[in-house]
């Protein structure tokens, strides 16, 4: 299996496991009749064929599809810090180059989030006649490092793609 169909299986279990998850959470309080226990009451469902979700069941599923995330993660992994792949002309594992990807991803939220901090500190912050509130770049100077930047994440975005689909997984 390569990298891509990898990546896909685990998003599929992370979606099981955020609807185990979930109805593990809906089915943890249960109504029962007073006079029996969870125990009594569990046997008696048992007896009737009447389906309940048991919390150390579905705990037990949980666990193990985290397990399968974890194991699949971990050759994902191993495959991407011993795969070279050239970008830029320059020789660069694609660990490293998705981590390059996630170091831009969090500039853009950061650069972002100032956009948004100036717009709300503007509107509560009045300085006096002997001050002037600037900006150290100008809206237009900030639009293009971001451009640039989503220019330069886009770019590698497509080379790791374009390598995890190539790559088998490493065992």
């Amino acid at each position: 299996m390569n990298i891509t169909g990898c990546l896909k299986q685990i998003k599929q279990m992370q979606n099981e496991l955020r609807r185990k998850i979930r109805l593990r959470d809906e089915n943890f309080n249960m109504i029962i009749p007073k006079e029996l226990n969870i125990e009594e009451y569990k046997k008696k469902c048992s007896e009737e064929n009447i389906k309940i979700v048991d919390f150390y069941d579905i705990t037990g599923e949980i666990n193990e599809l985290l397990n399968k995330i974890i194991d699949l993660r971990e050759k994902i992994l191993k495959t991407n810090i011993n795969t070279i792949i050239e970008y830029n002309g320059t020789r660069v594992s694609s660990a490293k180059l998705k981590l390059q990807i996630d170091n831009i991803r969090s500039e853009l939220s950061h650069i972002e989030s100032i956009n948004e901090e100036y717009s709300y500190k503007k509107k509560l912050r009045k300085v006096d006649d002997e001050e002037k509130k600037i900006n150290q770049v100008s809206d237009l100077e900030l639009e293009n490092i971001v451009k640039e930047l989503e220019k330069k994440k886009i770019s590698m975005e497509n080379k790791l793609e374009t390598s995890n689909a190539n790559t088998e997984l490493l065992d």
